[in-house]
């Protein structure tokens, strides 16, 4: 909503100065050319403003500081409510360990562990267990107890109650351990979820820009090339 809100007064503060120089010097370059300037300025100045300054500036009766740095306790708080209720909660971790593309490794681990159990379970039984199912059935059984375990496991650790529960603490431990980070670590937590993007909306911002400006000449003034 910010980037909204700025590119909304920057881009009119921006288009009033556009408009005078207009005023005076009517080249048909002038207004695509401001129109990119003013996009992409307009987005750089926002996406700066998130992060910068770092640490409060004093400017007259002003404190500046980036909004994000600002509000570090409030941003805290909704980051890790989103990380461990949508992102990282222990369902989405389960599913990727026994359904992701190393799942094998995790299933192959659960097994091993699950083979000994069942010895163990069987007991004194286990020459008995072994006559009746024969040594290659008793081996099929072990195999097929541990396919249940790992179906019961993903089912136990979807459950949503138990993630709720978990994600709560989870989320408290974040909360606690962002909210004492310096302005500096919490900026390099935070600056790569946005970085990526950056560049994206700043480019956008000024080819939308420069179309504007292309379509106030032809639309607006009727310019013929």
């Amino acid at each position: 909503r910010f980037i909204i809100n700025s590119g909304f007064w920057l881009g009119g503060l921006f288009g009033v100065a556009q408009m005078v120089v207009w005023y005076y010097w009517q080249n048909w370059w002038l207004l695509p050319v401001c129109g990119l300037i003013v996009g992409w300025a307009t987005n750089w100045i926002a996406l700066n403003v998130i992060f910068r300054p770092l640490n409060p500036v004093k400017v007259g009766p002003f404190t500046l500081q980036g909004l994000f740095l600002k509000r570090q306790k409030e941003v805290a708080a909704s980051f890790c409510h989103i990380v461990t209720h949508e992102i990282l909660t222990i369902g989405n971790m389960t599913e990727a360990m026994l359904n992701g593309p190393r799942s094998q490794r995790t299933r192959a681990l659960i097994k091993k562990h699950i083979k000994p159990l069942v010895d163990d379970t069987a007991g004194m039984t286990k020459p008995l267990t072994q006559m009746a199912f024969g040594p290659k059935g008793f081996a099929e059984l072990k195999q097929q107890v541990g396919e249940m375990a790992i179906e019961l496991s993903g089912n136990t650790f979807n459950d949503p109650v138990f993630n709720h529960a978990r994600a709560e603490r989870v989320e408290a431990i974040m909360r606690e351990r962002m909210e004492a980070l310096s302005p500096e670590e919490f900026q390099d937590l935070l600056r790569p979820c946005f970085q990526e993007d950056e560049i994206k909306l700043i480019i956008i911002g000024g080819v939308l820009g420069f179309l504007a400006g292309l379509a106030q000449l032809v639309f607006v003034f009727d310019w013929q090339f």
